[in-house]
Parts: structure tokens; C-alpha cells; sequence
């Protein structure tokens, strides 16, 4: 698996955006099954030069963060985006997921913080990891 398939890169000079289309017709277990293999790729070799843009995206988040998104996902969360576009801050990391946290919300020992926005023109919930400059986020 190469981490592109289903990924538009929908980004320009100034917004790096990336959005992830499941192909039509996909069944629940195909998408499920990408999901987790997105999962894997997360925890892959950080860094790597050749690394799909989302991933490289994914790669900047501090290690505390990916994990909470690599617990989600594995508990059947779905990453429907990743960008940057410099909000909240030039150079943070946005990552949308399909549903509200499960896992996440435990993580406040790891530095992770969850907060409840319930906001119906931007998110439901947000996670961020408190002590990283740019702040970058988790949300649904």
C-alpha cells in the first residue's frame, strides 16, 4: 500500500489540502480496511522523503497527537481530511476525522488535550496536544 489511493491533494500555493474520497461502490470493510492501513502507514517510517503529502502532513503532528489519531483510527475512526492553511497558526497541522473521539478523550496523560465545542459551523470536538507550537489539531 502506497498511502495515495483515495487521497485528492486539492491544494495551491498558499493551502496544502488533502481530502480522502473512498473509491464509489467501496463497501464499510474496504473503507475500514484503508483506514487501519492508513493507521500502519502513520506509524511507519516518519519522515521519509517519498512519504504521500497527507502523510508528510501527518509526520509533523507531535508524537503524542499521531498517536491519539493511530488510536482512533484503530477504533474505527475515519480520517476524511488533512491540511494546512496557517490556522490557527502558520504552519499548524489540521487533521478532520468522520466521527466524534473515543479514544482521544483518555489521553490527557500523554499531554493530549480534549475539548468539547459542539460548534455547527466548524466541529464537535477537538484534540490538541497543549505544550506544541504551531498548535495543530484533531478534529471532528
Amino acid at each position: 500500500m502506497t498511502g495515495d489511493q483515495g487521497w485528492l491533494d486539492h491544494g495551491n500555493d498558499d493551502l496544502q489540502q488533502f481530502d480522502y474520497a473512498p473509491q464509489p461502490g467501496s463497501s464499510a470493510a474496504a473503507i475500514a480496511s484503508a483506514q487501519a492501513g492508513f493507521a500502519a502507514l502513520i506509524e511507519g517510517n516518519t519522515g521519509a522523503a517519498d512519504r504521500p503529502g497527507w502523510l508528510r502532513l501527518i509526520d509533523q503532528l507531535p508524537a503524542a497527537l499521531r498517536r491519539a489519531l493511530v488510536a482512533e483510527l484503530r477504533a474505527g475512526n475515519r480520517i476524511t481530511a488533512v491540511g494546512s492553511s496557517g490556522w490557527p497558526e502558520p504552519g499548524s497541522v489540521v487533521v478532520n476525522l468522520d466521527q466524534r473521539f473515543t479514544v482521544a478523550r483518555g489521553l490527557a496523560s500523554d499531554g493530549v488535550l480534549w475539548r468539547r465545542l459542539d460548534d455547527p459551523h466548524f466541529a464537535r470536538e477537538e484534540v490538541t496536544q497543549g505544550d506544541a507550537s504551531p498548535a495543530h489539531l484533531l478534529i471532528s
